[in-house]
């Protein structure tokens, strides 16, 4: 064993044949390493390791670039971002990411609506009164409203 590799600190040094480096889950696999034997499958003693099983060559290795290359779209625009969106940004290593905040639109009646929206003969001379629609449902309403116009919808009572 001749060194470390914990996650976020590779490994300074050459690894040459025979010779073993401790990486930590997250961590730098050096260059001149091929192979990854997982502590369970090792005894060390010192700086002694020995394998338990032989190691199969690639084994344990992700390679870079394996979740996303560059220039992937990891965010579209207009995707409301969720944890998960924010730990792939991070993964990214994107310095920064351009966001907007969800308008909220405000629907008020005002003055004398008329007629219920439902239940009635309708008449295109008449004004219908949503306004009970979005009070009474206001996450159906938002949500609705949000995938169709990108914007959340307040229901306000005169």
């Amino acid at each position: 064993m001749i060194g470390t590799a914990p996650a976020g600190h590779p490994f300074a040094g050459s690894v040459g044949e025979g010779e073993a480096v401790r990486i930590f889950t997250g961590g730098v696999v050096p260059d001149e390493a091929d192979t990854v034997v997982i502590q369970e499958d090792v005894e060390q003693t010192g700086d002694t390791v020995t394998l338990k099983t032989a190691a199969a060559l690639g084994r344990h290795i992700r390679k870079a670039g394996l979740d996303f290359t560059r220039g992937s779209i990891l965010a579209p625009a207009g995707r409301r971002l969720r944890a998960r969106d924010l730990a792939l940004l991070a993964a990214g290593d994107l310095p920064s990411v351009s966001v907007r905040r969800r308008p909220r639109v405000a629907f008020a009646a005002t003055g004398d609506p008329g007629w219920p929206a439902y239940g009635t003969e309708h008449r295109t001379t008449r004004v219908y009164d949503l306004q009970p629609d979005v009070v009474s449902y206001p996450e159906e309403t938002s949500m609705h409203l949000w995938e169709r116009y990108q914007f959340d919808a307040l229901g306000l009572s005169a």
